[in-house]
């Protein structure tokens, strides 16, 4: 990675020949759409041919691995060392380094899908536009009757469990789950966007925020969910222990929403992590602590020639992943992804991925970034 100091200017990151590929999108809300692909033994990184003046990516952007040649690949999600993703009307899970993959779970009116170690939710809608939630083991990789994952001795019957809450599927989705529950951004009718918490064991429904408000950029840091508000709202849900020596009660007990802190100037796409708010405004990624106090400014554009647009950005396993969008339809660098770690005044940042077209979904572990390309497939860098 390379050191620098806040604040740091896009200038050092626009060095190089390009070696693109394809890119995607980070989901805000709703539900992903689709793609095709090429033979994903043969991918290989192009190679730009820039002028001594052109803006293009850094040489030490590694190469993408093709995971798979998914075309519609979206939800992306590490599960029990693999990777899990939802491919249309099916939910793939394939090795680390692109081996073993399979489905391991088929609908036709799959919506969304989200895995985590222990289990895999899938938002389906055969009567549109109401939402049913499954939920399954995680583990399953043999179809049982219908098509349907036969029960792998968890206790779950075959299909797993459904839920029927009365929501809408096309704006529904899981954002973030821990040991005791699942956290969904719901749509409800004549609501609209609500959190809720679902507990993993009994599949009670608490309801964490409803604003009257569009909510966008839900995320869960620690025992607290954060979200954004009117696109430039952020607040947080903060949730304290309850009795951690009682494994038969609830753990956290979730407070009222509470705003942290406000942006009049830009929309704000939201990441919390390693006690800080990060905010991507397009033009910069910003920081604050958790009070919302002391801002900072991490990254910002050339103001002579603007390259790229600062995009969605999440937090996981210590660095920011931030989705870097083309400035326009000829930009060589188009969609990229760059780790970036903030250690006081200094931010250290690294090219993941770069030149590579349309980037629906990221996920990060702690020794690979993997991210979903639309009409390409399933990509994936060391850090």
């Amino acid at each position: 990675m390379r050191s620098i100091l806040l604040p740091v200017f896009f200038g050092s990151f626009l060095l190089g020949a390009c070696s693109g590929e394809d890119g995607g999108t980070i989901r805000r809300s709703g539900t992903p759409g689709s793609e095709q692909t090429p033979d994903p033994t043969t991918q290989t990184a192009p190679q730009g041919n820039p002028t001594s003046n052109a803006v293009a990516c850094p040489t030490d952007t590694p190469v993408a691995k093709a995971l798979g040649n998914a075309t519609n690949a979206a939800d992306v999600r590490f599960s029990q060392g693999s990777v899990v993703y939802r491919d249309g009307i099916h939910v793939m899970r394939v090795k680390k380094d692109g081996t073993d993959a399979r489905d391991i779970y088929t609908n036709a009116d799959l919506v969304s899908s989200f895995a985590d170690d222990t289990f895999l939710v899938t938002i389906e809608s055969p009567d549109p536009p109401a939402a049913v939630i499954r939920i399954m083991a995680a583990g399953y990789t043999t179809p049982g009757p219908g098509g349907l994952p036969a029960d792998d001795g968890t206790g779950l019957p075959p299909g797993g469990v459904a839920l029927n809450p009365g929501w809408n599927a096309a704006g529904t989705y899981v954002f973030a789950s821990d040991a005791l529950a699942f956290y969904f951004m719901a749509d409800v009718p004549n609501q609209g966007d609500t959190i809720y918490k679902v507990d993993k064991k009994t599949r009670l429904m608490t309801q964490l925020a409803q604003l009257q408000a569009p909510l966008g950029d839900a995320l869960l840091s620690g025992t607290d969910v954060w979200f954004v508000r009117d696109g430039r709202r952020v607040y947080k849900v903060a949730q304290t222990a309850v009795d951690p020596t009682d494994p038969t009660k609830e753990i956290t007990k979730a407070q009222p929403a509470q705003e942290i802190f406000a942006m009049g100037y830009a929309d704000c796409r939201l990441a919390v992590g390693g006690a800080r708010t990060f905010c991507s405004t397009g033009a910069a990624l910003e920081t604050r602590d958790l009070t919302g106090a002391n801002m900072a400014t991490v990254l910002e554009g050339p103001k002579a020639q603007p390259s790229f647009v600062l995009g969605p950005v999440m937090y996981g396993a210590d660095s920011l992943f931030l989705h870097s969008l083309p400035s326009s339809a000829a930009d060589p660098l188009k969609h990229g992804i760059r780790a970036i770690k903030v250690n006081g005044t200094k931010a250290e940042e690294k090219s993941i991925a770069c030149g590579r077209d349309e980037i629906r979904a990221i996920a990060a572990d702690a020794t690979m970034v993997v991210w979903a390309e639309n009409g390409k497939g399933l990509f994936g860098a060391p850090r």
